[in-house]
């Protein structure tokens, strides 16, 4: 979420961001320097916390972190976030913390189809199987009889049916951000030259991009031989 969050902020993206970050007390609160700076320099970047805890006033000051304490509740997330009904949520945080929160939008009648999530720990594997599988895309380019090439420049890449831009880009260990990897905040937006891919979210694009062939390198994946610009 943090990274996603960063990506936006320093694009510049007229996004409405409220930032809800749960932690036990002041001491826990993870990337505090950064996300104070984001909200600072952006408006409609709202930075709220969520503490068990509070030992110091040195956070808080007037209104320009809203806050709360214990642990986050019906009357707490509206009291945060008055909104949050008509927001995309998107959740992140070890296992138990999740599943509360499913638990508490569903008691809210929350639209779930607009609650993204990832944990901790799925997140670290999913990091862990995509570094092993770019060291053996390195060592085995994909069977070029069941492949398209995806040309960058003067690097080129062979790719099966099944792998995303992403992938393909990533092995090549080329610059990207990929900040939700699932087609959402649109850190991946790259340009097709050439040949034809299938999408499975464009959802961040405008029309014009689209006709210009932009797309989201992690939710795209190859028809043909294709030639890319980042």
């Amino acid at each position: 979420m943090y990274s996603m969050s960063r990506y936006l902020t320093d694009s510049q993206m007229d996004a409405d961001i409220a930032f809800v970050h749960s932690a036990r007390s002041e001491a826990d609160i993870i990337f505090k320097s950064s996300l104070a700076t984001m909200a600072q320099r952006h408006s409609r970047f709202k930075l709220r916390y969520m503490l068990e805890s509070i030992t110091t006033e040195t956070l808080w000051h007037g209104d320009e972190v809203l806050h709360d304490i214990g642990r986050l509740s019906a009357k707490s997330l509206l009291d945060l976030v008055p909104d949050f009904a008509e927001r995309t949520v998107f959740l992140c945080g070890p296992e138990p913390y999740m599943q509360a929160v499913k638990r508490l939008l569903g008691e809210l009648n929350f639209d779930m189809a607009q609650l993204h999530h990832e944990s901790f720990a799925t997140a670290v594997k999913e990091a862990q199987h995509r570094v092993k599988q770019a060291e053996i895309q390195a060592i085995e380019p994909a069977n070029s009889s069941s492949s398209f090439m995806l040309s960058i420049g003067d690097r080129k890449r062979a790719l099966t049916p099944e792998q995303s831009l992403l992938e393909g880009i990533e092995a090549e260990g080329l610059p990207i951000i990929a900040a939700c990897r699932s087609g959402v905040c649109g850190a991946c937006k790259c340009q097709v030259l050439e040949g034809e891919t299938e999408s499975s979210s464009t959802m961040t694009l405008t029309p014009a991009e689209i006709e210009a062939g932009f797309v989201l390198a992690c939710s795209t994946k190859l028809k043909s031989d294709i030639t890319l610009s980042l």
